[in-house]
């Protein structure tokens, strides 16, 4: 096993990532015990603490990656040279199977452009019991250790690693003068306003979590659980590939489902815009029917619930649903791609697939599929399109129409978004605590309704005077 204090050096972000990951010291020493073949090979360790705790998944299935690069970074083996599969292999006939336990992968789908996943994932014996426990904290009075290497869990390691990912996060410019003041804005608040909350709802979001129907959506919840446990903070990041001025998080509170999420943050007041994609897309593409249903006021999920014909205690579970096949389209998804997802999306939430075919059958949402399809047409004749930031996004092989279409919108809904945080650096009443592209959670000093009054009106005012048919609502 490595000793306490070795150094390990991992490049790939997702395996970096389990470097700040805690477990109680009992549990550490009884994973040990209880898979002695991972003694065999130093990789081993890693591979299992990434089944355990690894928080990359495909944004689709919300399975666990397990492409080669990051396979190779947990074997420190050079990716030119990547043996993923036979390692998979090994792990799984050396430390699984002695002790009862099974993995099943996906295979590499090129032309989905997918790879592997994890499908099934069993330890064996009693260690289900073991995991839950904790999970649930049961032996943290003994201490906590990191999980790579088994050095001690103090507050000056915590300091230090989020130093490092507040660093990171930096390192990236933004894409546009919006977000770049978001991002120093929610990277550079106290830290104990989130390990506070953490401390205070974490087990209420483990509950919430564990109500959740066995599969892969529970456990994408439980590993991203775990890195928030063992760094509170989420710090934000600009796109990479830089195809968005959107400011994303990993392994951090935005990225829970929002129930979870709500039970985390119980405290904080949440607001977001009222169907911020789909009244967006309408106004760009000036498309009357929907423009129309936006000035009646009427609640676009009501509607689609009623078309649907959906039980109360379904709602609440289609309604994430729904909002990602409106927002799928408005990004220039495929029709039949927007139908197999929401099927998926439905399947795993223990709902009638074949709601995904009538949903796509509803008026409102043909009208917008259509519009759509003009949309991607016009970006494609005229080469490109413009941003609300003045930047022309044009065509490219990486750069398709879909993408720009996406884009542009998103640009829009930061812009719609940002007098918040304009608001929030001018005063010490209240902080946003959590940006989440087309809302904001807000820890609130005093005064909290005159505020949000104040934060309501401005955003309001801002989407009137640039013709979009959308207002902020406090959940």
């Amino acid at each position: 096993m490595p000793s306490p204090r070795q150094e390990i050096v991992l490049y790939h972000p997702a395996v970096a990532a389990l470097r700040r990951v805690t477990v109680s010291k009992c549990f550490w020493r009884v994973a040990w015990e209880l898979f002695p073949r991972l003694k065999q090979d130093e990789s081993y360790w890693r591979l299992f603490s990434y089944l355990l705790f690894g928080s990359w998944f495909d944004k689709d299935t919300n399975q666990l990656l397990l492409c080669a690069d990051i396979l190779s970074a947990i074997e420190d083996r050079d990716t030119e040279n990547s043996q993923a599969e036979k390692f998979l292999i090994r792990f799984r006939e050396d430390v699984l199977r002695p002790v009862g336990g099974q993995i099943q992968w996906t295979g590499w789908n090129k032309k989905g452009k997918k790879c592997r996943q994890l499908r099934k994932l069993h330890f064996g014996g009693e260690f289900a019991e073991i995991l839950r426990r904790e999970h649930f904290g049961e032996w943290d009075d003994g201490g906590r250790v990191y999980i790579l290497d088994g050095s001690a869990f103090n507050r000056s390691s915590a300091r230090r690693f989020c130093r490092e990912q507040r660093d990171e996060a930096g390192r990236l410019p933004a894409l546009c003068e919006h977000a770049e003041r978001i991002r120093v804005y929610m990277n550079t608040l106290n830290s104990n306003l989130f390990t506070k909350k953490v401390r205070a709802n974490f087990r209420s979001a483990l509950k919430a979590t564990f109500n959740l129907a066995d599969g892969p959506v529970k456990d994408a919840q439980l590993r991203v659980l775990r890195h928030i446990n063992s760094q509170p903070q989420p710090f934000y990041f600009p796109s990479e590939k830089g195809h968005t001025v959107r400011l994303s998080t990993r392994e951090s509170i935005p990225n829970l489902k929002g129930n979870v999420r709500r039970a985390l943050t119980k405290g904080w007041a949440e607001a977001d815009l009222r169907c911020s994609q789909f009244a967006i897309c309408a106004t760009l593409w000036n498309v009357e029917d929907l423009l129309d249903f936006l000035r009646s006021g009427q609640s676009l999920w009501l509607r689609l619930f009623d078309f649907l014909g959906l039980r109360p205690e379904e709602r609440e579970l289609a309604k994430s649903i729904l909002k990602r096949a409106i927002y799928s389209i408005c990004y220039g998804m495929q029709r039949v791609s927007v139908k197999g997802l929401t099927a998926y999306d439905l399947v795993v939430a223990g709902l009638d697939k074949i709601i995904a075919h009538k949903l796509l059958e509803e008026p409102l949402v043909k009208t917008l599929l259509n519009a759509r399809n003009v949309a991607l047409e016009t970006i494609a004749a005229e080469g490109g399109a413009m941003t609300c930031y003045n930047d022309w996004l044009a065509v490219t092989e990486e750069r398709q129409p879909r993408d720009i279409m996406a884009e542009v919108a998103q640009a829009w809904e930061m812009k719609l978004i940002y007098p918040a945080f304009e608001l929030a650096s001018t005063s010490s009443d209240f902080k946003i605590t959590l940006y989440q592209y087309d809302g904001f959670c807000v820890h609130f000093v005093r005064r909290p309704e005159t505020w949000k009054q104040r934060i309501e009106e401005s955003i309001n005012w801002h989407a009137n005077r640039h013709g979009f048919l959308t207002w902020l609502e406090w959940s």
